[in-house]
Order: C-alpha cells, then structure tokens, then sequence
C-alpha cells in the first residue's frame, strides 16, 4: 500500500491551517511498519512542516489522515497519532498507529460486575461545629440601668454608633463520606464532567433525609484497586450537611437553607435624642449552584 505523501489536498502548496499551508510527508527510512498475528498493528511515520506549532501540526496531520486512510489501514481502524518536536522549530515528527482495541466486558450485565452496595464500613459521619460570625441574635434579653429604657436594636449585636460588631458563634455542621466500588468503565468521560459539575453544587431536591440546598457536594477522591490481574475503581464521594433554619420577621416566617447565606439590611432610627438600628428588610442568598443527586449514582444507606 502506498500513498501520496508530499502535501494536503493543494500538493503544491499545501493544506491551509490556521492561515498557514502545512505539508504531510512519509518519514525516510522506515515510513511503514506491519505486524501481523493475533495482535494485529500497522504504524505509519510522517515528517509534518510548515506548521508553527503542535497544535497546528496535529491539525494537519489529521486531516491527512481522513482523507488517505478514511479511518482505517490494512483494514485495522485508527487507534492514535503524536506529534513530537524536532530540532527544526516548524517540523514535526509524526506516528500514526492502527490497531485492533481489545473491549472487555464490563457491562452491568456482566458476570464480573455487581450493582456496588454501602456497608458499615464504606460509609463515615462526623458532626462538629463550624465557625460563623454573626451580627443578629434570634433572641434579645435586655436590662437597662434604673431610670432609663432598654434600646431596641432589632436583636443586632455590639452595636458600636454606626454598626454591629457581631460575635463568632459556632454552628452545626456534618461532614460525610460514600465510599464504593465501581468498574474501571465507570469513570468515563460523561460521569467525569458530572463529577465535575457536581463539585461545589447543593442538593437541588431532598437528598438523604435532607432538605434542599443542605447538602454540600465536596468532590470524590478516586483510587484504582488492583485484584486477580484485573482492577476497579474505588471513590470515596465527600459530603458536608448543615440544618435549614427558621426565624420570623414581619410576622412571616423566614426559611434558610443550610448552605443559602443570610443577611440583614438595617436603617438608623432615632429615638429620645439616641441614635437606633433597626431591621428593614431580612435577604437570603442563594450562593452555591444547586444539583440533583441522583445523578451521582450513590446508593444510600437505610
């Protein structure tokens, strides 16, 4: 088998890439290399110039590719190509390599795969206090000296002429783990991005006997575990959950989440010549993206 190796498409100038004519060429020597058998492989070896970088050569190169080989060589498909530099900054040496993949079967169906399930000791809970600094209690006690009025500062903290001080305040929090196993197939690109689009999200629906937007998705640690000459993934997925609270403010009751943020807009009120705060208005911000768990494909425990 042979091929047209001095240019792309144009064969005196060249394909244009990225506003450059790149040319494809079977390397001297040994452009071509078939190995027969059981395991079948053919390798072919190119010289790719003109191009201004690597990017722009593997443009080129793959393009070349398409249109002489159509996908396959000595009926084998494509398996990969690289590039790699030369002492020449615009030509690239290239390998292009058919093969025939092995698939294993690891399909769900499969005799060596079963549904992963959570035991007492692939699933960890710890409670703790995470710290938070606070400007507004939910409840007030005051005891003005003999003679005077207690000051109505709308349950605000430290109340300094012009703001609240607030205090730190320790609140609930839990962290958990999910630890399973999965099949190598598991970790494919589309569940990667759902790793990846869940790390950092809340729970959009309940979740584990958790209200909306209390459960905080902290990302999986995944390690491969070899075993009989085969191997499977291992993922611990990590969790942190905080309690929906509740308060009321103009006689409504006011919801926020566990990971939603709360804050309170105060206006100056003036009362016997002395200068007051007062709550206007109570905002609860939704400040983590929300995602639906399910899609972790986790199994839960009872």
């Amino acid at each position: 088998m042979s091929f047209q190796t001095t240019d792309l498409h144009d064969y005196s100038s060249g394909i244009l890439i990225g506003g450059r004519y790149v040319k494809v060429a079977e390397a001297m020597g040994t452009s071509l290399e078939v190995e027969e058998g059981t395991r079948a492989r053919v390798v072919w070896r190119f010289k790719v110039s003109g191009a201004d970088d690597a990017s722009v050569a593997l443009a080129a190169l793959k393009t070349y590719i398409d249109q002489q080989f159509g996908g396959e060589s000595y009926n084998l498909p494509l398996a990969t190509t690289r590039i790699s530099t030369t002492d020449n900054s615009e030509v690239y040496d290239a390998e292009v390599v058919f093969e025939e993949v092995e698939q294993e079967d690891f399909s769900e169906e499969s005799a060596e795969y079963e549904p992963p399930t959570v035991e007492d000791d692939d699933y960890s809970f710890s409670t703790g206090g995470g710290s938070s600094h606070i400007s507004h209690s939910y409840a007030t006690a005051s005891y003005p000296a003999s003679g005077e009025t207690a000051r109505d500062f709308g349950g605000g903290i430290g109340w300094n002429g012009e703001s609240f001080d607030g205090c730190d305040v320790v609140t609930p929090k839990v962290e958990f783990s999910i630890t399973v196993s999965r099949p190598k197939w598991f970790l494919n690109s589309t569940y990667r991005r759902t790793l990846a689009n869940a790390t950092g999200s809340v729970n959009s629906v309940a979740w584990d006997g958790y209200a909306p937007r209390c459960v905080l998705f902290k990302g999986v640690n995944a390690r491969p575990q070899r075993v009989s000459g085969d191997w499977y993934w291992r993922i611990v997925y990590s969790f942190a959950a905080a309690p929906a609270v509740q308060l009321t403010f103009g006689g409504a009751t006011v919801t926020k989440a566990g990971f939603d943020y709360l804050w309170r807009l105060t206006r100056a009120t003036e009362a016997n010549g002395e200068l007051n705060s007062e709550v206007a208005q109570i905002n609860v911000e939704r400040v983590y993206p929300t995602f639906d768990f399910a899609n972790l494909q986790l199994p839960l425990p009872e």
